[in-house]
């Protein structure tokens, strides 16, 4: 096929490509573009290596959202592997481990692209958080102000609150609860920590999110109940990484409130979408 026949071809699928995306249909549009690439490999045009970049970072984007980080991650290295190291693609590496619970490796594959060019706050922010969980609490807060610097609104700098704060903080919200869930959780109890360890978020696969804030683990209410020591309700808490959510102290106090009602909801019965429905 000629060039100008392919140039003709591409153009009718670009036309039908903004047709579709001006009816909202995303999803056909994307049939369209990609009915391009036949075309291009029957003619003297090349793809554009921005085009298989935005290709690679779309489906590293696909795994994001869909929370899928070993697919993310093998992604990533993939892309490296095959085409021009691109700092986009180590930040999706080091997110990817983090959330995988390897921090140490999360750490070398940012580390690298920090103070560069690459100017994602994230970066700082993931960083900040492998410190902590080391001790390296100077470290950390510089990270975390520097992260806090270039995106104030999404990396806030987290409130100071020790373990006994937020313990008060917690009875305070207990007293709220009505009769009857006051009874049951005196059952229940609930162990305040700084962090999730390492071994707990690798206890399940895949691994639990780092920046939790909240578990309810054993049996909710109403199952039959069990002897086994792993199956007996308890709530931890995580106050540090409630911290991190607050912004400032009336807001830490409401995000210590929901993340307790939140578990207390799990230790009662209720699945996330009946908690959401209640905002919590």
């Amino acid at each position: 096929m000629r060039t100008e026949q392919v140039t003709d071809a591409v153009m009718r699928r670009f036309e039908r490509f903004m047709e579709r995306l001006r009816a909202g249909d995303r999803a056909s549009a994307l049939e369209e573009f990609g009915r391009v690439g036949g075309l291009v490999r029957g003619g003297d045009l090349e793809l554009p290596d921005r085009l298989i970049d935005a290709c690679v970072d779309a489906f590293i984007d696909l795994f994001r959202q869909a929370g899928s980080y070993n697919a993310m991650l093998r992604a990533a290295g993939e892309a490296q592997k095959a085409l021009e190291a691109d700092p986009e693609w180590s930040f999706a590496r080091g997110e990817a481990l983090f959330n995988l619970g390897r921090f140490d490796e999360a750490r070398l594959a940012l580390e690298p692209i920090a103070g560069g060019d690459f100017e994602d706050p994230m970066v700082y922010y993931f960083l900040a958080c492998v410190a902590e969980r080391r001790g390296e609490m100077k470290k950390a807060g510089a990270l975390f102000g520097k992260a806090n610097r270039l995106d104030p609104e999404s990396c806030r700098l987290p409130v100071p609150v020790t373990e006994d704060e937020a313990i008060a903080v917690y009875n305070e919200c207990l007293a709220e609860l009505p009769d009857p869930i006051a009874r049951f959780l005196r059952d229940v109890p609930i162990f305040v920590d700084a962090l999730p360890s390492d071994e707990l978020i690798l206890m399940d696969d895949p691994p639990l999110d780092p920046l939790l804030m909240g578990l309810f683990l054993g049996q909710s209410a109403g199952e039959e109940r069990s002897s086994w020591p792993d199956a007996q309700p308890r709530i931890v808490l995580f106050h540090r990484n409630i911290a991190k959510a607050g912004g400032d102290r009336d807001l830490l106090r409401e995000e210590l409130r929901t993340t307790l009602f939140h578990e207390v909801g799990h230790a009662i019965g209720f699945e996330e979408d009946g908690l959401e429905e209640m905002g919590l």
